[in-house]
């Protein structure tokens, strides 16, 4: 069974180039969901035992204690506005499985004909679906795949898609440090608004987090790849770079940058910022609050704050 599943994920990397093209639709799937996620940049790939893994690397949900609940709320840009949901728990040791609700609604848009009068309105969003499952093999690797329903809508016209992500986690635990490596929306739509099938937005994504020996600092670096959006610089390569610092056994302080927002920059004093995010996170009894802001040079900042509850 074991050995079916890393011959399913190695085909599952050599079939995303075989199928790769020019472009891509459904651009919410590379949104930031999770404060603790987004303060740090994204840099998620080598995080462990966090429901938000589902969203990054699935090999990470390993090792949620109990049952554990999040929810999350995003104010985007303009009216934009996102939310995300999730539940996982952890079947035994070495075995865990979540479930999770992604939306993104882009605020009420005016409907008008050919002629330009008015015939209503109407708003434009997108829903995702997804069940994960995460297991470690005898050698210490963990594992992990998601299963992926996608639907997009403007006005009357639907979009659905489905997709899977792959993700392999490592502990060196003399380092404290993890290695984790993941694959991201590969799939393909099922149906189109109109004629043509749009592509998903294949993402892969190498990183690692490693917790300091003598401060209370964890970092977390990760390389990331879009099939169809390369960067200037390292072969297409964007990156992103995080830190965690523990105040004290229930406050957090967090900070990242992100390259992506090189691209956000527009040649004046607004944008110097643009990549960067902060935030913070702290633990009372059976919650944990967590809230990030990132800044987008041009587009603006967005906050998002995500609760989660052991049940």
């Amino acid at each position: 069974m074991k050995a079916t599943i890393y011959s399913t994920m190695i085909f599952a990397f050599c079939a995303s180039i075989l199928f790769a093209s020019e472009n891509s639709s459904f651009e919410f799937l590379k949104t930031s969901f999770g404060a603790r996620a987004a303060a740090m940049g994204g840099a998620f790939a080598g995080a462990q035992q966090d429901l938000i893994s589902i969203g990054y690397n699935p090999a990470g949900l390993l090792g949620i204690k109990s049952k554990k609940a999040a929810f999350s709320y995003l104010d985007y840009f303009a009216d934009f506005k996102g939310g995300f949901t999730a539940y996982g728990q952890q079947l035994s040791n070495d075995r865990s499985v979540a479930f999770s609700i992604s939306y993104m609604s882009y605020g009420t848009i005016e409907r008008t004909d050919v002629t330009g009068r008015s015939s209503g309105s109407f708003t434009p969003g997108d829903f995702l679906v997804s069940a994960a499952y995460a297991a470690k093999s005898d050698m210490g690797i963990r594992y992990g795949i998601t299963a992926k329903f996608i639907q997009s809508q403007i006005d009357r016209y639907k979009a659905n898609a489905l997709a899977v992500d792959a993700g392999l986690l490592y502990r060196i635990e003399t380092q404290q440090m993890n290695v984790g490596i993941s694959i991201n929306n590969l799939g393909q739509a099922m149906s189109a608004y109109h004629q043509t099938k749009e592509n998903l937005p294949l993402a892969y994504r190498a990183g690692l987090s490693k917790t300091l020996a003598h401060l209370p600092l964890t970092l977390q670096f990760q390389f990331m790849r879009y099939q169809f959006q390369e960067s200037d610089i390292f072969g297409g390569l964007y990156w992103a770079l995080g830190g965690e610092f523990q105040l004290s056994q229930v406050t957090f302080l967090r900070w990242g940058y992100n390259s992506v927002g090189n691209e956000q920059k527009a040649d004046s004093d607004i944008d110097r910022f643009s990549g960067i995010s902060f935030g913070f996170g702290t633990q009372f009894q059976r919650f944990v609050i967590d809230y990030a802001f990132s800044y987008h040079g041009i587009l603006g900042g967005t906050n998002q704050f995500t609760i989660q509850m052991i049940l």
